[in-house]
């Protein structure tokens, strides 16, 4: 079926936007989303989430023989087109690896690097690691060097996970230190760093698909999320969104527990909005 809405492809963040408070996708969403399909309109799921950690909340709704995914907060594409698989992980530099230990290590909670899919870290007291292996639903991997272990392996993706004050004064240090990659807060205890961020992997993946930026909604909670909004032709907040997520949005949704993103499908993305209009 063809699609009769303004919009031809919609981006969605997963935690704290299409995933609710208790890290899944309501059956309300599941419908949304295959409505979407049905009209002939993408499903892009963007996530700052490795592939393994993100496949036991996207497996109940992927549909391998259409839907694109980006892992890594924008650093791996994966593309699903007749039941195959194609993968695009751009990589973060050498001397970004190095700074980004280097500053973790000074304040006390080196950082964990994203190696073949595992979060890897060296041992330390961090009161913030039990949050994100629940969340994650994954344990965090232990090495005896990081450094060597980053260095002798690619890597898309590293996170900053501590109390949020002391990440505050990480981010102001890594703003001195002329670090090429994308950052942005996943959530007020995380930091995602990247070799390409969410906008700019909707970039590739937009010119892929031949569709242009104002045909793409996009729709997020957290401030690694404000380019990808700001890019779209229709950037969408969650009304859990951070203040400013919100003040940059076009459209504020319901909340991830109420249904947000499906609320928007059916009221907004199928019920042709016009940007601007109530």
């Amino acid at each position: 079926m063809g699609s009769s809405s303004l919009y031809k492809a919609v981006a969605i963040d997963l935690d704290g936007t299409l995933l609710n408070s208790d890290h899944y996708v309501e059956q309300e969403s599941l419908d949304a989303l295959d409505r979407l399909r049905h009209a002939g309109i993408e499903v892009i799921i963007i996530t700052g989430r490795t592939m393994y950690e993100a496949a036991h909340v996207v497996r109940p709704f992927l549909d391998i023989t259409r839907d694109t995914i980006v892992f890594q907060a924008g650093s791996q594409i994966v593309r699903y087109r007749e039941k195959k698989m194609t993968t695009d992980l751009m990589l973060i530099s050498s001397s970004d690896k190095e700074k980004l230990i280097s500053v973790g290590r000074r304040y006390g909670f080196p950082p964990l690097v994203c190696v073949n899919d595992e979060m890897c870290t060296e041992r330390q007291e961090n009161p913030a690691f039990p949050v994100y292996e629940e969340m994650m639903s994954r344990k965090i991997v232990y090495v005896d060097d990081l450094m060597d272990h980053a260095m002798s392996n690619p890597v898309g993706k590293i996170a900053l996970v501590c109390e949020n004050s002391v990440l505050l004064r990480m981010e102001e240090d890594m703003k001195q230190m002329n670090i090429e990659s994308s950052w942005g807060f996943s959530y007020k205890d995380g930091v995602d760093v990247c070799a390409r961020n969410k906008k700019k992997a909707l970039v590739d993946i937009l010119h892929q698909m031949r569709i242009g930026r104002e045909e793409l909604v996009t729709v997020g909670d957290s401030n690694n999320d404000l380019e990808m909004i700001r890019f779209g032709g229709l950037g969408v907040a969650m009304e859990n969104a951070t203040q400013e997520m919100i003040d940059a949005a076009d459209y504020i949704t319901l909340d991830h527990d109420h249904n947000g993103v499906a609320y928007l499908i059916d009221h907004v993305i199928l019920g042709d909005y016009k940007k601007g209009k109530e």
